[in-house]
């Protein structure tokens, strides 16, 4: 962070000076920019029964979330939308209509500014929402809440705090492979929008809605790569340009040359050397589609690309109750991965909103937080897209609940790459 300097202790701060601190954190002025580590899951709280009457008979144990934001300074807590999975379960305790005594319940680290209590039903095993201590500072609290005041939100299984990693970047060489998760820009011709593709060792997969309207105006002439030490590579490989349409029809090429035809977006390769030689155009063979609304190509440098194909797109939904709304609902006929797009619209008052979307992975029946009790403004709110693996024949639902009734408009895209 070299563009950081001191302020003068006899001169006040300014806008700019604050800025660098605001840049330096986004990565404005340093690369990479900083990274947070996830805060660990709490551990277990100590639950015993308690010697006041109550309601609670029966066989329960209890866990805790922690919750991540910040409190300004009239000691409003505004949460970041992101918590730590489930923490170590308490022991079981079995009261006969009495309550129960929680105590040493976990404290967090810096960012941390509440947290959520789970506890199961009588003699069950899933831990449902119970309450939210709204600080970092109490360790004890007395539940005698009944079954059926406890919440149907289930505790979280995948920690969202800390930073999301960053990716590299790599060029785009026609035959190049990169390790799994690497991004690669493509563009077909000069002028052409860019398009991401994702590394998976042996191939690449687009990137839904990041193909973007920059464009490069520097073109490379000639680019020559030349290879030594490889079975059966006898002469180098050149990228020559590209074409507005069809194989050069001047100019003097070697075996091995190859240019980007922009009008059909494939490539010609020069088999045989002349002016302007024999080109033959690299044309994939036939898609095929899989039950999973997975499209594939061969690719005719090596590898399967997939094409990611949008598998859910329910029309723009009014949560008109408090009560849990299906979004969407999908069963995949084929194992596969997919990405979730969530969107909420909130009209003029801020409410809360539980998203949960369920699914089957090869490790059983899962259920990830998109938002949990998240508080979202007046205004357009995002959540991040994420990635997760389903089995076939398993429905995969996204089911969203607003505090507020006739407040909060939800579209939601789910596809299949």
């Amino acid at each position: 962070m070299s563009d950081l300097y001191l302020v003068s202790p006899n001169n006040p701060a300014k806008a700019q000076d604050l800025n660098q601190v605001v840049a330096a954190l986004t990565g404005a002025n340093d690369t990479p920019f900083i990274a947070y580590q996830p805060i660990a899951n709490p551990g277990a709280p100590t639950a015993t029964v308690s010697s006041a009457t109550g309601v609670l008979d029966g066989a329960y144990a209890y866990l805790v979330v922690f919750r991540t934001g910040y409190v300004d300074g009239f000691d409003t807590i505004h949460y970041s939308g992101n918590q730590t999975a489930a923490g170590t379960a308490s022991t079981t305790v079995n009261p006969a209509d009495n309550a129960v005594d929680l105590t040493n319940i976990p404290l967090g680290p810096t960012g941390v500014v509440a947290r959520d209590l789970y506890r199961t039903q009588a003699g069950g095993s899933t831990f449902y929402y119970l309450d939210t201590i709204e600080d970092n500072v109490t360790t004890d609290y007395t539940d005698n809440t009944p079954d059926s005041g406890l919440g149907t939100t289930t505790a979280p299984t995948v920690n969202t705090t800390g930073s999301p990693p960053q990716l590299p970047v790599y060029p785009a060489v026609p035959g190049y492979t990169a390790p799994v998760g690497s991004l690669v820009a493509v563009q077909a011709g000069s002028g052409d929008p860019a398009v991401i593709y994702r590394s998976t060792g042996s191939g690449w997969i687009q990137i839904p809605d990041l193909a973007t309207a920059n464009t490069f105006t520097a073109q490379q002439t000639m680019l020559d790569v030349a290879v030594s030490g490889l079975p059966g590579a006898t002469t180098p490989s050149r990228y020559v340009g590209g074409t507005s349409g069809g194989a050069p029809t001047s100019g003097t090429f070697q075996a091995g040359d190859f240019v980007v035809d922009a009008a059909s977006q494939t490539l010609w390769l020069c088999t045989t050397a002349g002016s302007p030689g024999t080109w033959v155009k690299a044309s994939p063979s036939a898609a095929t589609a899989t039950a999973a609304g997975i499209v594939e190509t061969a690719q005719t440098v090596s590898g399967t690309p997939a094409v990611p194909v949008i598998v859910a797109r329910p029309a723009e939904t009014e949560l008109t109750t408090t009560s849990a709304t299906t979004i969407f609902s999908v069963t995949p006929a084929a194992t596969g991965g997919f990405f979730c797009y969530l969107y909420a619209r909130v009209g003029t008052a801020a409410t809360t909103v539980t998203a949960t979307l369920t699914y089957t992975s090869n490790s059983g029946a899962q259920t990830y937080y998109v938002w949990n009790a998240q508080d979202l403004p007046v205004g357009d709110n995002a959540a991040v897209p994420f990635f997760f693996q389903a089995v076939s024949g398993d429905a995969i639902t996204l089911t969203v609940t607003a505090g507020t009734a006739n407040q909060v408009y939800i579209d939601a895209r789910l596809l299949a790459v």
